[in-house]
């Protein structure tokens, strides 16, 4: 990886102070050469903002960790601490916002002011496909990347075969 991807990086885990809304933020972390980018909305009060990696110490983090590992792309089915050997293989993971939001509800001005943020990490990771986990994130993803406004996608579910 060259500096400048580095650089940038480095400067997305330490947004400025005015913009944090609880806490510090949870930084994002992963393969800087991924293809896959994965977008959480913000770190969670007891999950990312406790433990300081984003999906990490909660249910949603296990429950992501338990699908990257049964895909081979994560070398635990779990994420608990910042220091639980946890390895990524060609994801990255990040969030719209970096900081809980007070009732775990950004505003809309957090998010926009999250995007400078959020632009350099794709840019400097150039992932192949991001996928953006509920309507605000997919909301923030669009409006960073500059793509045409579209209807949020919804979720579609199957059973598996008999």
């Amino acid at each position: 990886m060259d500096g400048v991807r580095r650089a940038v990086v480095v400067e997305v885990e330490s947004p400025p102070p005015q913009l944090y809304a609880v806490e510090k933020p949870a930084p994002p972390w992963g393969d800087l050469e991924a293809r896959l980018m994965i977008v959480g909305l913000a770190p969670a009060a007891h999950g990312g903002n406790r433990c300081g990696r984003m999906f990490t110490g909660d249910r949603s983090a296990q429950n992501l960790f338990a699908v990257l590992h049964s895909l081979g792309l994560s070398n635990k089915p779990y994420s608990l601490s910042r220091d639980d050997g946890v390895e990524l293989r060609c994801v990255y993971i990040t969030s719209a916002v970096k900081c809980a939001p007070p009732r775990n509800r950004p505003t809309a001005e957090e998010v926009r002011n999250y995007s400078l943020w959020l632009a350099e990490e794709i840019s400097a990771v150039r992932p192949q496909v991001v996928v953006a986990l509920g309507r605000v994130t997919w909301d923030a993803v669009i409006r960073t990347l500059g793509a045409p406004r579209r209807p949020s996608p919804t979720a579609q579910f199957c059973r598996p075969a008999p």
